[in-house]
């Protein structure tokens, strides 16, 4: 099945390169969200204001590894052949990276899971073969849930970190997806550009 995949995105790649529209996008690997967990997750987003923006449930999402600028098409065989199982996660926790002074993004995150480590790395290797350079900071999976502007109260951090996680379900982790980005009058919004299937048990 991965392998059609992979063939039919070769063949998508190579019409796009004679027809002269391939064009570079700001594009990143990662996971998504299901539909009813995303709506769950509403409840611990803070209420928008001047200094703090929810992240819309349908933009949610796990960042497996950042791009940046980049043809889509060129990068349907840099993961390679993805023969890893599907999995879940369980949620555990909220966070936030940044602070009030800077500004930052408030997120939850998981339980460690070693397939989740396994599917970074290994999509990882894939990009660093094909010469991309990507972050070196330790990877913590997470789902942005907003964005704080510089200067935002403090109060909006410590309550967000003071909320009781809800009994959410399990999220069920069954494909990869290459994601571009773009900027709108609403923040960035994300379109699926490939997908990459894991394994069913």
């Amino acid at each position: 099945m991965i392998e059609r995949l992979l063939i039919r995105s070769h063949k998508r790649k190579w019409s796009s390169f004679m027809n002269g529209d391939n064009e570079h996008k700001r594009l990143f690997f990662g996971l998504p969200v299901s539909s009813d967990i995303r709506q769950e997750l509403t409840s611990l987003q803070p209420a928008r204001g001047r200094s703090t923006r929810p992240i819309a449930p349908a933009q949610m999402h796990i960042t497996l590894h950042f791009v940046g600028q980049a043809d889509a098409g060129s990068l349907i065989s840099a993961p390679g052949n993805l023969q890893e199982e599907a999995f879940t996660l369980d949620f555990q926790k909220l966070g936030y990276f940044g602070s009030a002074r800077r500004g930052g993004i408030l997120w939850i995150g998981f339980e460690e899971h070693p397939k989740l480590h396994r599917l970074h790395q290994r999509v990882g290797s894939g990009l660093r073969a094909a010469g991309l350079e990507l972050d070196t900071r330790p990877f913590t999976p997470h789902v942005t849930l907003a964005r704080c502007r510089p200067g935002a109260p403090a109060e909006v951090f410590e309550s967000f970190l003071q909320q009781d996680l809800p009994a959410l379900p399990p999220l069920s982790v069954s494909e990869v997806i290459l994601y571009s980005s773009t900027t709108g009058p609403e923040g960035s919004v994300y379109q699926r550009e490939y997908t990459w299937p894991l394994l069913r048990l």
